[in-house]
């Protein structure tokens, strides 16, 4: 599997994209939101990601209507739930507890991804990989069960790194020189052997687990464009993007 950072985050060409919005405020990503927003071919906001994403509207006087809104609504009006569904959203109440918002969100994107046979290449999600860890884990949890929804790759977008999940196997990472000074991490929530070339600090057919090894404040060799990461169990990337 090959992934290249620029097209992830929109710098050398266009992936078929839906945008994603949880509840954070959209202040420090609110430039990346607004340059990908014409370009994702559906958006979806998520319970109170929907007041972010309309107070992010309205400080530059845009009409930013997601087509899909999901969530148990417990940070949401029923008026401003109205005010959106006369605009032509589409309302999805999602009651159950033993699932986050965000997970549920997934599964209604991939029933209209799958209602109108959507050409979907990945889901940028924006998020914050900050605050309380129990928000945090349950996010990298998401990530896990997208692969058993046969979700497209799903990345969490915040202002200060992008994270993925790396399925066992072969990855090239492409990057470019921009991100030779930022930091990576390669988080083993199951214990798996990697192999990595391309690290400052290679791993060679070593063990990461909790309890154990894991990899961060890690980074790339200097005069390399790319990572090779070869893992027996998947695999969380996370690296630095400013």
């Amino acid at each position: 599997m090959e992934w290249d950072i620029d097209e992830i985050l929109g710098n050398s060409k266009d992936l078929k994209s839906s945008m994603l919005i949880l509840n954070q405020p959209l202040d420090k990503l609110e430039s990346f939101v607004l340059s990908k927003w014409d370009k994702a071919c559906l958006h979806i906001a998520v319970d109170g990601g929907l007041l972010c994403l309309h107070e992010l509207a309205n400080r530059n006087s845009l009409n930013l209507v997601p087509e899909l809104v999901t969530g148990d609504f417990d940070s949401i009006s029923s008026e401003q739930l109205d005010y959106y569904k006369c605009k032509g959203s589409k309302i999805v109440r999602t009651d159950d507890q033993d699932a986050t918002d965000f997970t549920k969100a997934l599964i209604e994107m991939m029933k209209v991804v799958n209602e109108k046979n959507m050409k979907l290449e990945s889901v940028l999600v924006i998020t914050l990989m900050a605050g309380r860890l129990d928000h945090i884990m349950s996010n990298l949890q998401t990530l896990y069960l997208a692969k058993q929804m046969n979700c497209p790759p799903v990345y969490l977008i915040s202002d200060k790194c992008v994270t993925w999940l790396l399925s066992k196997g072969k990855h090239k990472i492409k990057i470019n020189s921009t991100f030779h000074n930022l930091s990576v991490g390669l988080i083993p929530l199951n214990p798996c052997i990697v192999t990595t070339d391309g690290l400052k600090w290679e791993l060679d057919n070593t063990e990461l687990k909790f309890g154990g090894l894991i990899s961060t404040s890690n980074t790339y060799k200097q005069d390399r464009n790319y990572v090779i990461v070869e893992t027996s169990d998947d695999l969380i990337w996370t690296m630095e993007t400013s």
